[in-house]
């Protein structure tokens, strides 16, 4: 039987028209997916809609057993930005490996730029790491729009799939078995790297004519993932490494830098 639109997982959402600048940033609140009241859960849900089209049900399901739910607050107390955290331990050849797998993720196009999930993500690495210090560790995403696979390649030093890189043996058996332990197989091609029929993206589609094929990451992005309009997404893993850690927070450190010396009133680029 044909699965409906986003019944078993979600896809990464960054993509957006640029953001104006503003003076207070959103505040964080961070909980375990059993502290959300309904009230709290249907917030949520509105927020994620407005960017997906995707089953209630399935989303639900995926967010109350996560293990973490990331969510950001304007000063009015509006939702900015949310994402949702699965922490796999995936055994290789005899030893655990972590995989961060971020889904539900959503930011307000005023909020992009400002390095929110970047934060967050050092943030659970370092409480991660903090009782698992040898554990190796990685960040899986599926990539649904080309903004998120974009925030990949641009962003970090070593990631996978990108251009004139094969996929390792070990990284490319962990994310096979993470697959699984989601209970994503059914509609998971390891052939392909695609996860198919998940939620159909409002924005960052290939289809949409906007899309500059003339980027070489852009014009991979759109090879790899075909079915995109369809609501399939590329699966993507990075190691959390020094050498990409050094990387994200140099790009925060001079988007950051490149903010305080915009002239007030100029637009920032939704990087």
């Amino acid at each position: 039987m044909t699965p409906t639109r986003s019944t078993h997982h979600a896809h990464h959402s960054h993509h957006g028209e640029p953001h104006h600048p503003v003076k207070h940033k959103p505040r964080s609140r961070h909980v375990h997916p059993s502290e959300l009241d309904a009230g709290e859960i249907e917030d949520l849900w509105a927020f994620v809609a407005r960017f997906a089209a995707q089953d209630r049900a399935g989303w639900q399901r995926r967010l109350v057993t996560s293990h973490r739910v990331l969510r950001w607050f304007t000063v009015h107390n509006q939702l900015a930005a949310c994402a949702v955290v699965h922490i796999l331990e995936v055994p290789w050849q005899g030893r655990v490996h972590a995989l961060f797998y971020t889904g539900s993720t959503a930011i307000d196009p005023r909020w992009r730029g400002h390095n929110l999930i970047q934060r967050a993500g050092l943030q659970t690495f370092v409480h991660y790491r903090l009782t698992h210090p040898t554990t190796p560790t990685y960040w899986l995403f599926v990539a649904a729009t080309i903004k998120s696979y974009l925030l990949m390649t641009r962003n970090l030093a070593e990631c996978w799939p990108r251009r004139a890189a094969k996929w390792p043996q070990r990284e490319a058996a962990l994310v096979d078995a993470a697959m699984q332990q989601m209970g994503f197989d059914e509609w998971w091609s390891a052939q392909t790297g695609i996860l198919s029929a998940g939620p159909l993206y409002r924005e960052g589609q290939v289809s949409s004519g906007h899309a500059d094929l003339r980027d070489p990451d852009i014009a991979f992005y759109a090879e790899m993932n075909p079915g995109q309009d369809q609501g399939d997404g590329l699966v993507c893993l990075a190691p959390l490494s020094l050498r990409n850690w050094s990387a994200i927070v140099a790009k925060m450190a001079r988007r950051g830098l490149g903010r305080r010396r915009r002239p007030s009133g100029q637009v920032e680029p939704a990087a």
